[in-house]
């Protein structure tokens, strides 16, 4: 369940692959600049998580660096990413895939940048992102490194359960659709809770969303336009509409809808160390690493 060594082995791959066709041409390597916006958009997804993921981080024998400083990194290979897809001219089935892999550095992008306090700039990519897109990592059987591990370590092995504030997650009394917790047999006296999001080990994850870009624009943009997408959420998932004219409460609100939103999915860790949010359920928070990040256990979800 370890994440070191799978994101540091996809971030060297893709510098690797990026590194050799940028030394390539165009005559050398059909579809170059498609090529290159793919390897760029998922190394700066490779180094944003290691960014979220630990204290600090050293790349290729490199200094230690700050999660600060590998959001940087990851900032510039998505606007690598962006550029080279928007290079791509022909043909069309290029034009597309290039299409996609735009969408996708624009959502990483945006979360790198947020993660970096640059919220104007945030907030541009994120209103680029066309509406509805999903870009998902696919997920298959026959090895372990495939199958969707929340699946495997939830629901078939048991080896992690959810956390119980995901247990009967409502929303003025009416289940959120997006927060599925079922009760199994307890182990030993711990209860224990499958989830029902991915239902297979194929179950594909995502990796970037339109309703995050809309989640980080209602996050710098706050009021009525948070407001707006936030119900907007609400009514995909049949729930109630929200409503408020206070900025705390809007706020609030927000993180709680990425908790929502975006359960299962990787964002929970940064998220409570990034708003500054209290453990639950709680334990002593862990200072780790020479910087001044820190870390606290997270509940599993």
């Amino acid at each position: 369940m370890g994440i070191f060594v799978p994101l540091s082995s996809a971030r060297w791959f893709a510098d690797k692959v990026l590194a050799a066709l940028e030394a390539w041409t165009d005559a050398e390597v059909t579809n170059r600049n498609l090529l290159i916006a793919t390897a760029a958009a998922y190394s700066g997804y490779s180094h944003m998580l290691l960014g979220e993921g630990f204290c600090s981080m050293a790349l290729d024998g490199g200094p230690e660096l700050t999660p600060a400083q590998v959001f940087a990194l990851a900032e510039t290979k998505f606007t690598r990413a962006l550029t080279a897809a928007q290079a791509v001219t022909a043909p069309a089935t290029a034009v597309t895939a290039a299409a996609d892999i735009a969408n996708m550095a624009r959502v990483g992008r945006a979360r790198a940048r947020i993660n970096l306090a640059k919220n104007a700039e945030a907030l541009t990519d994120a209103q680029g992102v066309t509406a509805g897109y999903v870009r998902n990592a696919t997920r298959g059987t026959g090895s372990t490194l495939r199958e969707n591990q929340i699946f495997t370590n939830v629901n078939r092995t048991g080896a992690a359960t959810l956390g119980p504030n995901y247990y009967d997650v409502r929303w003025n009394g009416k289940p959120d659709p997006r927060v599925t917790a079922v009760p199994q047999a307890p182990v030993l006296t711990q209860p224990r809770y499958t989830q029902a999001k991915y239902t297979s080990e194929t179950s594909p994850f995502p990796i970037a969303t339109h309703a995050e870009a809309q989640l980080i624009i209602a996050e710098v943009q706050g009021g009525q336009a948070a407001v707006d997408i936030i119900n907007a959420l609400h009514t995909a998932n049949g729930l109630d509409p929200f409503s408020s004219a206070d900025p705390t409460e809007i706020r609030n609100q927000i993180i709680e809808e990425r908790r929502r939103q975006f359960f299962l999915d990787g964002h929970r860790v940064w998220d409570k160390i990034r708003f500054n949010l209290p453990l639950d359920p709680a334990r002593a928070a862990v200072s780790l690493g020479r910087q001044s990040w820190q870390r606290q256990v997270p509940a599993i979800a």
